[in-house]
């Protein structure tokens, strides 16, 4: 019965990477496009997710950030409710491990940290004639 609630976690959380921006546009990075407005729309796709859902990594949280910081209180048997949190929350939970790895890594090398986040923010932000190169 444990084993099956892993698996069932396991593959939600597959299915959350599955379902990541990185993954299902990741193709844009090593081929150059023929026009700017195939890479518009993932862009903004990104700039969406990261604004109104707050998914730093690309990948959807599963439930609102409301109900996955709730109730925080310790589970009755922890054994089963793990698993059944982790399916249900993969996304979240995904984006929390993301948000926590740039945590770290701002405070062990703060000035490539700001450096690398601010040149992400500007190929997001930055309107598409900034990358003319015609």
């Amino acid at each position: 019965m444990a084993t099956e609630a892993w698996r069932s976690a396991g593959s939600s959380i597959t299915t959350s990477l599955r379902g990541a921006w990185l993954v299902r546009h990741g193709s844009l990075i090593w081929a150059l496009p023929q026009e700017d407005r195939s890479c518009e729309a993932p862009c903004q796709e990104l700039l969406q997710a990261f604004v109104n859902e707050f998914a730093l990594s690309g990948v959807r949280p599963s439930q609102p950030w409301r109900e996955f910081f709730g109730e925080l209180r310790a589970p009755d048997h922890a054994a089963q409710r793990v698993p059944s949190n982790v399916e249900r929350y993969a996304g979240n939970y995904i984006n929390v491990a993301f948000g926590g790895a740039l945590l770290l890594a701002f405070l062990s090398q703060p000035v490539l940290t700001s450096v690398l986040s601010g040149l992400q923010a500007v190929a997001v932000l930055a309107p598409p004639e900034i990358f003319d190169v015609h």
